[in-house]
């Protein structure tokens, strides 16, 4: 593993769609916490997710319900997922699809979407990058809970 010679670290919720085309694997910028905040996220340069400590954000592709596909991102740790929602990117923000919009970003997000929050669900999603130890893409189901 190597961690990519980018200037500095960036908010994770700063990181965009080319940002994970470019770098499919990010986690936390320990090592500058004097300098940064806990929040504060750097490219990784492997052919697999690392199985270890670290949480890793790994890009992946996110399909609705309705058949529509977003990039996004899964949070892993160990080889196993460390959040259970999926976060969609896109070049408009990202939401974390555990949290309900509120009435003033739903619009929005509808928007970006194409279809009704509720009606977005299940969402499925496959990572882009393999997990060490893995013999397939690892991916799964998010329901709403």
């Amino acid at each position: 593993m190597k961690i990519s010679s980018m200037d500095t670290p960036k908010p994770i919720d700063e990181i965009s769609v080319d940002d994970l085309h470019k770098h499919p694997v990010w986690r936390y910028a320990l090592e500058s916490e004097e300098d940064y905040d806990e929040t504060h996220v750097l490219p990784v340069t492997c052919l697999e997710v690392p199985y270890d400590n670290d949480v890793y954000h790994v890009a992946c592709t996110l399909t609705l319900a309705t058949g529509k596909d977003f990039v996004g991102f899964m949070s892993i740790c160990n080889g196993n997922l460390h959040d259970d929602a999926p976060v969609v990117v896109s070049n408009e923000g990202q939401w974390s699809l555990d949290v309900a919009p509120s009435v003033r970003q739903r619009a929005i997000i509808e928007s970006i979407l194409g279809t009704g929050y509720e009606d977005a669900f299940p969402v499925s999603w496959t990572l882009k990058v393999m997990v060490e130890g893995e013999k397939q893409m690892l991916s799964g189901t998010y329901q709403k809970g």
